[in-house]
């Protein structure tokens, strides 16, 4: 019986997973030659790979992300992108990184600061029917590392919409 488990387990494992864990490894692979030269590989640990790959575990800096935040359809002077950083500068650190991932598919900032993302992230208000437009969620495309905020005039609507729609883990599907 015993050796029967392992026979199965060495056939799962081994042979059966072999493709899918080989275009893994080679994935895996590519991402990280993006990123660093292969032959310096060998003078980081686990650590601190981890951290040039998926980015910074601190809290966000909600001031260097406005730095690099571009705008379209508004400008830093209107009510509603206002409303959204101070909203963001009063969320938990837990909230903050849900709304980055909501944008752009990872939830700790980039090692270097938010003006090495590419494309950079941008907010883009939505006017649905003419005018500002409450019932509507905010929707994101991460992709682009796009957030799609309807024009909401009020502070606790939009977090409360906010919140919402990160904590919902979708981007697309809310729009």
């Amino acid at each position: 019986m015993i050796i029967q488990i392992k026979k199965r387990c060495f056939f799962f494992f081994k042979q059966k997973t072999a493709y899918e864990i080989s275009a893994c490894l080679v994935g895996s692979e590519m991402c990280i030659r993006d990123r660093i030269e292969p032959g310096w590989l060998r003078y980081f640990n686990h650590d601190e790979l981890q951290l040039i790959i998926s980015g910074d575990r601190r809290e966000i800096d909600i001031k260097n992300l406005r730095e690099n935040t571009q705008l379209k359809n508004c400008n830093d002077n209107d009510y509603t992108i206002s409303l959204l950083w101070d909203v963001l500068e009063q969320l938990s650190p837990e909230d903050k990184s849900d709304f980055l991932f909501f944008i752009i598919g990872c939830s700790r900032p980039p090692l270097q600061g938010f003006q090495m993302l590419n494309p950079k992230i941008t907010i883009h208000l939505v006017e649905v029917g003419g005018g500002p437009h409450t019932d509507k969620l905010p929707s994101a495309s991460t992709c682009v590392n796009t957030l799609y905020l309807p024009d909401y005039q009020n502070f606790l609507v939009l977090k409360k919409k906010l919140l919402y729609a990160i904590k919902a883990k979708a981007g697309f599907e809310l729009a």
